[in-house]
């Protein structure tokens, strides 16, 4: 399985993660744009559940090549993927989205709807 947007202390991500280790996931790869976390999150995930290999990732989930290589990664190494859950989010230039220029507005769709 692998789930975007998990870097966060709290979010979705990480409650995603633990709740498929916790259900029998063979392995989970958590990823995220930023990744202070993930290697915590990591370690947390195997010490409890210590049957599922975790793989802590560093991805842009708007960039359709750092997609393609996970997947691909993740078929080379598995054979299959069952469950990927683009979690990730972004508001790009942090501003409102009425008030984004094109490319932030762009940007931001790229991430939250197009992967």
């Amino acid at each position: 399985m692998i789930v975007t947007g998990a870097n966060s202390p709290n979010g979705i991500g990480r409650a995603t993660s633990h709740q498929f280790a916790r259900n029998g996931a063979t392995a989970v790869y958590i990823c995220d744009y930023r990744t202070d976390l993930l290697d915590i999150h990591a370690r947390e995930i195997e010490s409890l559940y210590p049957g599922v290999k975790v793989h802590a990732r560093k991805i842009d989930a708007g960039d359709e090549a750092d997609v393609k290589k996970l997947v691909d990664d993740v078929l080379e190494q598995y054979g299959r993927l069952d469950i990927f859950f683009a979690n990730a989010g972004i508001i790009a230039g942090g501003e409102r989205i009425l008030d984004a220029s094109a490319d932030n507005f762009m940007k931001t769709m790229r991430t939250n709807a197009l992967r």
